[in-house]
C-alpha cells in the first residue's frame, strides 16, 4: 500500500474522540453494511485496513471483529482479532445472533377449537 492509498484511506474517515465509533464514509456494501476500499483495483473491507494499518499486524486468516458491533466503524481501539468461532461466541453473548436473539423469536399460538 502506497502512502497515496493511506492518505486516501484516512479521508473517508469520519475520526472522533478515542472511545467513540470512526465512521467509514466511503462506499459501504448494501447488503451487509461494512465499508469498502480499493486497493490497485482490490477490494477491501475498510476496518480490516484500519486494523493493519494501525496495529502493523495483518490478521492472516482470522476476522477483524467489532467490539461495538458497528460494522462502518474502524476506531482500531473498537477492533480485535478472532476465529469465526470467537465472533459467533461474542455475537451470542452480545444476543446478537439471530438463532438466539428473543427479538427474532416468534411467537406461536394455537387457536382450539371447541
Amino acid at each position: 500500500m502506497t502512502n497515496d492509498d493511506i492518505e486516501r484511506f484516512w479521508k473517508k474517515v469520519d475520526k472522533r474522540s478515542p472511545d467513540e465509533c470512526w465512521e467509514w464514509k466511503g462506499w459501504r456494501t448494501g447488503r451487509n453494511g461494512y465499508g469498502q476500499f480499493i486497493i490497485q483495483g482490490h477490494r477491501f473491507r475498510a476496518h480490516r485496513v484500519a486494523w493493519e494499518l494501525s496495529t502493523g499486524i495483518s490478521p492472516n486468516g482470522l476476522l477483524v471483529c467489532h467490539h461495538c458491533d458497528n460494522k462502518p466503524c474502524c476506531n482500531p481501539s473498537h477492533l480485535f482479532l478472532g476465529t469465526v468461532s470467537d465472533n459467533a461466541r461474542d455475537m451470542v453473548k452480545k444476543g446478537k445472533h439471530p438463532m438466539f436473539n428473543p427479538k427474532n423469536r416468534a411467537k406461536v399460538s394455537v387457536a382450539v377449537k371447541r
